[in-house]
């Protein structure tokens, strides 16, 4: 019983402490924006209609997370190929 107790409060403490070190993580984290454009096309109806339109974008190097500006508001958008390329590479260290 006693060991059963141990292994409760061994994993409950090891819990708490990735809690907290999820939580500074977080707390601490800056983003390191890089800003660009984007050309994208866009097709209305039956595919007849097609406009193209340039969106500000920007991308953090540290986390990976890109984000598109619309109406003086930056929501979260879809990294292209390229760039989902270039973030797995970053993260093996190529």
């Amino acid at each position: 019983m006693k060991h059963i107790l141990n292994l409760i409060r061994n994993s409950a403490i090891y819990i708490t402490i990735t809690n907290l070190v999820d939580v500074y993580r977080a707390a601490t984290h800056r983003h390191d924006w890089v800003y660009s454009s984007q050309e994208e096309e866009i097709a209305f109806g039956n595919q007849r209609h097609r406009i193209k339109l340039n969106f500000k974008t920007r991308y953090c190097n540290k986390c990976g997370t890109k984000e598109r500006k619309i109406r003086e508001t930056w929501a979260p958008c879809s990294l292209t190929k390229e760039e989902q390329r270039d973030k797995k590479l970053s993260d093996l260290g190529i």
